[in-house]
């Protein structure tokens, strides 16, 4: 009886090979032998990840298209803050999924019409002075390898025929399973440690996990900035998504995702993140085509009133003095307005920091110690309120100069799927003015997907259009 289960290509004999290998660990991952021996506390999630990953090896021998499925596995997992011991190095399935994909990529290396692509490696080595500077410099040449590679992967994804397509409905599922993971905090007041023994845990204590009464979800990322962030991104690519539906009522059916998105974003109480959603999604109905941006208009519009709604009966009048805060935030009456004094005052500190360090920086994470020479004495856990100040200025200019640039080269072609990246890029840019999230690989990474998104229009923009055969 032929093997059916596995496509007749060239690779068959070595699907086979993987398929039995994959088999043998398998029945060594369920008898729990595995993780006692790779991990050095094991937990029932780590023994549930070593029988799910060789299910998953498995079945990437069955299907024609391995890279596609680890791409979109890679986008899922990207935001998911899950670290697991291996022989003393840590590992999140991020970059497992990564290095299985490069196996399957390497061979599909070719040339691309795009700015962002040799940006990356400019970007890798203008960041390689603040690199070997940091405190522990292992750790940053992991999380630039990481956001690399996932950008790259999902860049040879994305240039394939309907790839766009694909890349931007695996982030409309992220967003769906990061929104209903922070509505869940947010009303059982538990936050969700994949990487825990118990998988779930109370919230934390700290002051930053709270506002009032309110609880902070976080999702899957590292705190509530970081959830924003990726929520904000992901807004404007959920609206081109929906526009980009032949039938009303899959569109409709988008947009409720994307009502879900917002009401997570909402819950989350970062507030430029919010600021960032809003202009985003309103840039990207602005660009969408003529035809199209009235309908979805409207759609937005009804899902966004029900959402206010449904936001202020979870938050009440602390969600709204949260929003209010955004016009006046250093107001005697607000809460949080001592933070923000400070933010200021780091800003100002940051800046002259810049300005005598310009050339090599002050290497990555070392910002806290310099801060204090400035007149802002900080804590170990702080930061520079600002990516553009934390990390180096002109590697972030030339990367957003080249997506600029592939943007503008694909806009014509591609309109509908740039407008949704031109939301979600001036949604980042906006939420990088008060955070650094992106200094954690899952937001580094989600920001790389985006990218890769963008190179991928601009060199499917950049190939010669094809003519229809000519009629006999």
């Amino acid at each position: 009886m032929p093997l059916r289960a596995f496509p007749n290509d060239d690779w068959r004999g070595f699907r086979l090979l993987v398929f039995t290998l994959s088999t043998v660990g398998l029945a060594l991952a369920a008898s729990g032998l595995l993780a006692t021996k790779v991990f050095h506390q094991p937990t029932t999630i780590k023994y549930v990840v070593t029988v799910v990953g060789f299910c998953l090896l498995a079945l990437l021998t069955t299907v024609r298209s391995p890279l596609k499925l680890l791409v979109g596995l890679a986008i899922l997992v990207a935001p998911i803050r899950a670290v697991f011991t291996f022989q003393d190095a840590q590992v999140t399935p991020l970059l497992a999924v990564d290095l299985l994909a490069l196996l399957v990529a390497l061979p599909r290396f070719g040339s691309a019409r795009t700015a962002l692509r040799p940006m990356s490696i400019v970007f890798g080595l203008l960041l390689l002075p603040a690199v070997a500077g940091a405190t522990s410099p292992g750790s940053w040449v992991v999380w630039l390898l990481a956001t690399i590679a996932t950008g790259w992967l999902t860049f040879i994804v994305a240039r394939e025929p309907g790839g766009p397509a694909f890349v931007v409905s695996m982030l409309v599922v992220s967003a769906l399973i990061q929104s209903v993971i922070a509505i869940w905090e947010f009303k059982t007041k538990h936050q969700l440690f994949l990487y825990s023994a118990s998988g779930s845990t109370a919230t934390s204590d700290e002051a930053f996990f709270h506002y009032a009464n309110l609880i902070r979800p976080s999702g899957t990322l590292p705190d509530p900035i970081g959830l924003g962030q990726v929520l904000a991104l992901y807004l404007p690519m959920i609206v081109a998504y929906a526009a980009s539906m032949r039938r009303l009522s899959r569109g409709l059916l988008v947009l409720c995702v994307g009502g879900v998105t917002a009401l997570g974003l909402a819950l989350s109480l970062s507030r430029m993140s919010l600021v960032g959603g809003l202009v985003g999604t309103l840039l990207t109905l602005l660009l969408l085509p003529r035809g199209r941006r009235l309908t979805t208009g409207g759609g937005v519009l009804v899902i966004g009133v029900a959402v206010g709604a449904i936001a202020l009966s979870f938050g009440g009048s602390e969600l709204q003095a949260r929003v209010n805060s955004i016009f006046d935030p250093t107001a005697s009456h607000v809460r949080t307005a001592s933070g923000d004094i400070q933010r200021e005052q780091i800003w100002h500190a940051a800046l002259r920091v810049g300005e005598h360090n310009a050339v090599t920086g002050v290497g990555l994470g070392n910002i806290t110690t310099a801060l204090p020479k400035y007149g802002v004495p900080v804590n170990a856990a702080a930061n520079a309120q600002n990516t553009f100040l934390q990390f180096a200025l002109l590697a972030l200019i030339g990367v957003l100069v080249a997506a600029l640039t592939d943007l503008g080269r694909s806009f014509r072609r591609e309109r509908l799927w740039a407008a949704g990246a031109v939301g979600s890029l001036v949604a980042t840019v906006v939420t990088w003015s008060t955070d650094v999230e992106v200094r954690y690989v899952q937001i580094s990474a989600t920001v790389a997907i985006l990218l890769a998104l963008i190179a991928a229009l601009s060199d499917s923009a950049a190939a010669p259009a094809k003519t229809p055969p000519a009629a006999p």
